[in-house]
């Protein structure tokens, strides 16, 4: 009787588990607020066209790296 009961416990156990992981892998990406829940869109890889700008550098340390290039 014992056995029956505690095979019964763990095959609830695992089918809980189950359940859960397969809601994980379902649930919306988002965050909430005070305002409610936002979806998170997935970032999307976006093309864009090669250039060949820097980024700006404060002036502090501009000087010095016109040295490096």
């Amino acid at each position: 009787m014992i056995t029956l009961l505690l095979t019964l416990a763990g095959v609830l156990i695992l089918a809980g588990f189950c359940v859960f992981v397969i809601a994980v892998a379902q649930a919306p990406e988002g965050y909430e607020d005070e305002l409610g829940f936002h979806y998170v869109r997935p970032k999307r890889a976006v093309k864009r066209a090669a250039t060949s700008r820097r980024p700006a550098m404060h002036p502090s340390v501009a000087h010095s790296a016109s040295y490096y290039r």
